[in-house]
């Protein structure tokens, strides 16, 4: 299933490759952020000197906002799902052909899941089109 850009989304990457210099691989929305992700070697040209370009990108869109790297392999999607329900802990993250299955404590997944699972149903989105696999947590 592919993801729709609307004109919203547009916007997005536009001010994003304008203030930054850097084209977003892809960006989605979690938990009151958006976060766009860039190639390993861009992040720091992302994120500016202090900083200083993802503040302008949060003052545009009045969002916060965070760049990270766009993941490639098992440990790299790990990392990355790990920083993306920060402040919650994830005890494992497994990954098979059709899922990726996250094991947290009781607590840990009511964070992740969100008040009337808000923030599961945008997480099931981001994982859906950035690796084209099912979530599942456990």
């Amino acid at each position: 299933m592919k993801a729709t850009i609307d004109m919203k989304d547009m916007i997005h990457f536009n001010i994003f490759k304008k203030i930054t210099g850097v084209y977003a691989k892809n960006f989605f929305r979690y938990n009151n952020n958006i976060f766009f992700c860039v190639p390993r070697r861009m992040v720091s040209k992302a994120i500016g000197e202090k900083g200083e370009n993802a503040k302008k990108i949060a003052g545009a869109l009045k969002k916060k906002v965070r760049i990270l790297t766009m993941p490639r392999k098992k440990k790299e999607i790990e990392e990355f799902i790990k920083k993306v329900v920060e402040p919650a802990k994830i005890e494992k993250v497994e990954i098979n052909d059709k899922e990726l299955v996250i094991n947290a404590d009781r607590i840990n997944k009511s964070l992740i899941i969100g008040r009337e699972k808000k923030k599961l149903k945008e997480l099931e989105e981001a994982v859906r089109s950035l690796f084209s696999k099912e979530l599942k947590i456990i």
